[in-house]
């Protein structure tokens, strides 16, 4: 029984083995065909890339390892992801358009929105991926936001007393607001962080019973303005600074999400309409890659010296990853370098193959003569 059973498990691991083999290979010629279907006859000619193919068939002697593994040398095979930034709205919202900026076209990006609120904590987070060059993209009508509502809540002492000045807007705007009195300078306060509806302004070194004028200018995200002017008193007592109040309960469902890119910009716009006011975050970044190129290309560096000493020893080779000033020393045009002059063991070496023994460019006679001016 031991016997049968020790055959068994003998030729399950070498099946497993099997498929192991079977698998990394076809992955090898999987890279291989998909990087030669675009870098090699009529379709390198019609992206306007070098046959490098074509001169590897011609060799004598070829670096089949390395030709077989294209990524090894050339793809960054990591998956990264770049920071692009954090949007936060200090209070609770319960609509509102956050605006993206900075964005490429053809990059894409991924967005967190997270809710949450003081005493429940995070009540989800909602992940987006977006490319902006498939984003719509919307004109609005053209009308400007509509300012209503005004009001002031009331002023919260303390070493410097502050006011809260309240008002709403039809559609989701920013906000630019000013006030003085005729014992003040004009204060100029500004919300650029996120479009709303509701919004709350924070007045700096207000004076209770006192008279003071506002101008509060306001805009759309499709660049649309209006202002509005009044007269406010001083006047109430705050304890809370007007936040409304989550609710009791943790009751929570899937918020409304939309994301458009207004005609007049090239920045996107990400509209959120929650079931009750949160407190919201949102954080952005840039997704690395994702193409057949993997997640982008190796440097000059890498490709001709790094991932030659993988499997190379350096041993009493010529040093590479060095650049000379020595005026002996001169370094014809058609031998390749990186940086400026540093040698690299491409300098030397074809990197796919050649018709001479270890891929050398020239015979060995002239390795030293090329460079090195004199020599004897």
């Amino acid at each position: 029984m031991r016997k049968y059973r020790l055959e068994f498990y003998r030729k399950r691991a070498l099946y497993v083995f099997a498929c192991f083999i079977i698998l990394i290979y076809s992955k090898i010629v999987w890279a291989e065909t998909e990087c030669e279907a675009c870098h090699s006859g009529e379709e390198a000619e019609r992206w306007g890339l070098k046959d490098v193919y074509a001169g590897i068939y011609k060799y004598r002697f070829r670096h089949n390892n390395v030709n077989r593994e294209c990524r090894r040398c050339h793809i960054i095979e990591e998956f990264q992801i770049k920071a692009k930034g954090e949007l936060y709205f200090p209070g609770n919202i319960k609509e509102g358009i956050f605006f993206l900026t900075g964005l490429s076209l053809d990059k894409e990006y991924e967005v967190e929105l997270t809710f949450k609120t003081p005493r429940y904590g995070v009540l989800q987070k909602k992940v987006l991926k977006l490319k902006p060059s498939r984003i719509a993209v919307e004109k609005g009508d053209g009308a400007p936001p509509v300012v209503k509502t005004v009001r002031f809540l009331g002023i919260k002492e303390g070493i410097i007393p502050e006011g809260v000045l309240y008002f709403e807007t039809d559609r989701p705007a920013v906000s630019v607001v000013e006030y003085w009195s005729d014992e003040r300078y004009k204060e100029r306060l500004r919300n650029f962080k996120v479009f709303i509806k509701k919004h709350r302004v924070r007045l700096s070194g207000i004076k209770r019973d006192k008279k003071y004028r506002y101008r509060i200018m306001v805009m759309d995200v499709f660049g649309n303005r209006s202002i509005s002017e009044g007269v406010l008193f001083a006047q109430g007592v705050l304890t809370s600074h007007g936040m409304e109040v989550s609710g009791e309960t943790k009751e929570w469902m899937d918020p409304a999400i939309k994301v458009f890119r207004p005609a007049s910009s090239a920045d996107l716009c990400l509209y959120m309409k929650a079931p009750k006011p949160v407190m919201v975050s949102v954080s952005m970044r840039e997704i690395v890659g994702s193409s057949k190129h993997g997640y982008g290309l190796r440097d000059a560096r890498y490709t001709t010296i790094y991932v030659c000493t993988q499997c190379h020893r350096a041993g009493i080779s010529h040093p590479v990853g060095v650049r000379s000033t020595r005026a002996d020393i001169e370094i014809p045009e058609d031998l390749p370098t990186i940086e400026g002059g540093i040698i690299t063991c491409v300098t030397c070496h074809y990197p796919h193959g050649g018709d001479s023994p270890y891929f050398a460019r020239f015979d060995f006679d002239e390795v030293c003569n090329r460079c090195h001016k004199g020599l004897q």
